[in-house]
């Protein structure tokens, strides 16, 4: 089938299963089929990349895609978000794009908020250092004993249980324990495959993961491949 404009979209790290997007083959299959491409960084800019860049700094795959959007709410610790793209792109959004025409402006103090967290993002590295080695640390620990994490890579990691009320039963035990790893179910993931989701951030301690772990370990049954 053949069209005037094609348009690819995903995400570059997945939210509910902490995994990455191919970006390379997803660019080169826009190169071959002539489609823009538009990328959404929100849970990987801050945390993956070279200086904070996100899955394609760490592809080093920085202006192979048309548009980037993002989110200034989560590593960046303020409120609004971001679309990056040519001038004309964004000339064109400005003055077509309805979302942004009869919306409210971004508030002066959550700019400034953002603009410094940019600044600390790409100044200091060892957050991310930190960061990672705690979700490795998590992830290790979950396979280690058994549960099915989806194939998770980064710091979103989810633990595959089955039906929501499993789930939910779950995230209680762990809410007693002082730990917040909330159910997701449906609608936002199929039936039969909800799960906890745990979020590492660069906040947590090494004591921080382990007291998770050893709260896992006493939950049963451990559903999945422990993949």
């Amino acid at each position: 089938m053949s069209y005037r404009r094609k348009l690819l979209i995903t995400e570059s790290l997945f939210s509910m299963n902490g995994d990455f997007a191919p970006l390379r083959r997803l660019a080169e299959l826009c190169r071959i089929y002539g489609a823009m491409s538009l990328l959404d960084e929100a849970h990987a800019i801050g945390a993956w990349g070279y200086r904070g860049r996100g899955a394609l700094g760490m592809e080093g795959m920085d202006n192979s895609w048309d548009w980037i959007v993002g989110t200034l709410s989560k590593s960046f610790g303020s409120q609004g978000g971001f679309v990056a793209g040519s001038r004309d792109g964004i000339d064109f959004l400005i003055n077509k794009a309805r979302s942004f025409i009869f919306t409210t402006g971004l508030a002066p103090a959550c700019a400034a908020a953002a603009q410094a967290s940019l600044s600390l993002i790409q100044e200091d590295a060892a957050p991310r250092v930190h960061l990672q080695k705690l979700s490795t640390r998590l992830r290790d620990g979950l396979r280690l004993q058994g549960w099915d994490i989806l194939g998770s890579e980064s710091h979103i990691v989810p633990v595959l249980l089955g039906e929501a009320e499993q789930a939910g039963r779950a995230a209680e035990r762990l809410r007693s324990a002082g730990i917040y790893a909330p159910a997701i179910r449906p609608p936002t993931v199929h039936a039969g495959e909800c799960r906890l989701r745990f979020s590492v951030t660069a906040e947590h301690s090494e004591e921080d993961i382990e007291q998770a772990l050893q709260a896992m370990e006493s939950i049963t049954p451990k559903v999945g491949r422990g993949g």
